[in-house]
């Protein structure tokens, strides 16, 4: 039986994922329906600490792997806000918690964890100059490395500390990748698998644009003269949250296993957000693909035609995410060895 208590949320992402923003348009979603809230944001505290301490965000969250005896503090006061609403529960009020170990701390919570493409995150971060100047770059490739050094720190921080892996999406009931969403959509989709969830009914929990799936298949495959009901259907209703497409992740990249049309009808209709599920991971396999194959055995054997030409310049309608296109054909020709091997 699932015991999700929906009035209190705990948000947690990567940096630059957009928690902050997201934060704030639920406060205002929830107030316009005159909802209470109450809010703690645990980046906040962590920010003046470091403040105070005369360090930047990045160079403090390498302290922290040293000093135990922060991350503590923090998750004594995260208990103590789970503890404190279990016992003394408000009537229509909503908790919102920014916090990368609330979902641990307060299991009950609704979870959602935020994510985004690495070079979206040095973008969003060279453009930002709401921060302090301790968060300012000289260039987006800076900002991008910092970013970059930020994440791996927190990764590495919090897998010594507790035993856990933040990117793990079977941590949290909701993930979404934001990268090229806007906003509305982002929210949307939040509210609508909170209504369902709070109602015991089956919704997917992870979330992304369509520009990070490639094609699998020949596209005269994908031609179907439902392909209009189906543009249709998305264009005046999105995507229901329990129809996820079906895809493989080999080495970063997702590979289309069921839902070409969906996908395709996605971009046509100028949606930027999928429900997906995955069946296999690199070298894991699974029941669902044919002959049992792995998940790199299927994106190697379907990535191209017997000719090697690959499925991807059929697709040139598709808005893929900006550079994932120049890095997978990097990665396609790094496998053609083993492409061709599979597809003898």
């Amino acid at each position: 039986m699932d015991k999700t208590n929906h009035s209190i949320i705990t948000i947690s992402g990567m940096p630059r994922s957009g928690k902050t923003t997201i934060v704030s348009n639920l406060k205002d979603y929830y107030a316009s329906k005159g909802v209470n809230i109450v809010s703690l944001s645990i980046g906040d505290l962590l920010r003046e600490i470091a403040r105070k301490e005369g360090y930047d965000v990045t160079e403090f969250n390498r302290q922290s792997e040293k000093r135990p005896e922060i991350d503590k503090k923090l998750d004594a006061l995260l208990k103590e806000t789970g503890k404190r609403i279990k016992e003394n529960p408000k009537e229509n009020t909503i908790y919102l918690i920014d916090s990368r170990m609330a979902w641990n701390f307060i299991p009950e919570s609704f979870s959602i964890r935020l994510t985004v493409d690495e070079n979206e995150a040095g973008k969003r971060a060279f453009m930002d100059t709401s921060k302090g100047s301790e968060e300012q770059y000289a260039s987006i490739e800076e900002a991008t490395k910092k970013i970059a050094e930020r994440t791996s720190s927190e990764v590495k921080r919090y897998k010594n500390a507790y035993g856990v892996d933040l990117g793990n999406p079977d941590n949290y009931n909701l993930v979404i990748n934001t990268t090229d969403v806007p906003i509305p959509e982002i929210l949307d989709t939040i509210q609508s698998c909170i209504s369902m969830s709070s109602k015991g009914l089956p919704y997917c929990r992870q979330w992304a644009n369509p520009g990070y799936f490639f094609p699998t298949q020949d596209v005269r495959q994908s031609e179907n003269y439902n392909y209009d009901n189906i543009k249709n259907s998305i264009e005046t209703s999105g995507f229901h949250p329990d129809e996820p497409i079906q895809s493989v992740i080999v080495d970063g990249f997702h590979f289309i296993v069921d839902g070409h049309n969906r996908i395709g009808a996605a971009f046509d209709a100028k949606k930027h957000l999928i429900p997906y599920e995955v069946l296999a991971q690199d070298e894991q396999t699974s029941s669902l693909l044919p002959g049992n194959m792995s998940a790199r055995e299927f994106a190697l054997s379907n990535s191209s035609t017997p000719h090697g030409t690959p499925f991807l310049f059929d697709y040139s309608w598709w808005k893929f995410i900006p550079g994932l296109e120049e890095k997978w054909f990097k990665w396609y020709n790094s496998q053609r060895e083993s492409v061709n091997d599979i597809q003898r």
